[in-house]
């Protein structure tokens, strides 16, 4: 009997680990198979591993360490392989059609455990009307070749919005870019969720650091990502996986309140 897996990679950021688990999840609803869904962590960064050991449920997913040379996981007897591959790479084009939006986010609430969440005050999230999303870190280093946004961007955007006295939450992985915002906008009325020790997310980096940090990473960017998918207006870049994912949880796909650099 063919079981199937997704076999992540050692460069996979949390945001592409769970579009490429949502897109295998889709996969298998979509072709009305019943089957649990097997993740090998073996290569799986420090953060992704994080992520499947302390927020998934256990009940829809399976976790195995396979080593093999090979990638995607090649086992024709048994194994069939989802993660980013020929047989679910048109998944992420149809996923963006409004006639699957449904099936989207009760995939995400159903895969991933949001206790996090009681620890957001909701009704005062709901006075703020934008959340922007801005990823510095090694998306300069190793994207160079995808020109970052600057922050005179998110600006332009938010004013062209014409909302009177805004309230604005700021999200990103680098502090300086509040810092930055409040220089050039000290009247507007702007929170961030990042510490000023937060200098910018590099893989390689939170990959060797202790588990608390990790956890604390991780958590965060769960928070952020129920934060940013519930905004009244959201944005973000077209670059990362996250402001994709985003997209899918906010249930819309082009829409005046998506809003991307």
């Amino acid at each position: 009997m063919t079981e199937y897996i997704v076999t992540l990679l050692p460069g996979s950021g949390i945001g592409s680990t769970i579009l490429g688990i949502l897109g295998a999840l889709f996969y298998l609803k979509n072709n009305n198979i019943k089957s649990i869904l097997n993740i090998n962590q073996y290569y799986a960064s420090s953060p992704v591993k994080c992520l499947i050991d302390c927020f998934l449920d256990k009940e829809l997913i399976k976790i195995v360490n396979f080593i093999s040379i090979n990638r995607p996981y090649k086992n024709a007897d048994k194994y069939k392989e989802l993660f980013f591959v020929k047989e679910t790479e048109d998944i992420y084009h149809r996923i963006t059609n409004p006639e699957y939006f449904k099936d989207i986010l009760p995939l995400f609430n159903n895969i991933f455990i949001l206790k996090h969440i009681e620890s957001i005050n909701q009704n005062e999230l709901e006075k703020y009307e934008i959340c922007i999303n801005i990823r510095r870190g090694d998306k300069i280093t190793l994207e160079s070749f995808q020109p970052v946004a600057q922050i005179e961007s998110y600006i332009e955007k938010i004013e062209q919005l014409n909302l009177e006295n805004p309230k604005i939450i700021h999200t990103s992985d680098d502090y300086g870019t509040f810092l930055e915002i409040i220089q050039l906008r000290p009247k507007w009325d702007i929170i961030t969720l990042n510490s000023p020790d937060e200098q910018g997310y590099f893989l390689s980096e939170l990959n060797t650091s202790p588990f608390i940090k990790i956890y604390n990473h991780v958590e965060k960017f769960l928070k952020q990502l129920h934060i940013m998918k519930g905004s009244k207006y959201f944005i973000g870049t077209n670059s990362t996986s996250v402001a994709f994912l985003v997209k899918l949880l906010r249930n819309v796909i082009e829409d005046e309140s998506n809003i991307y650099i």
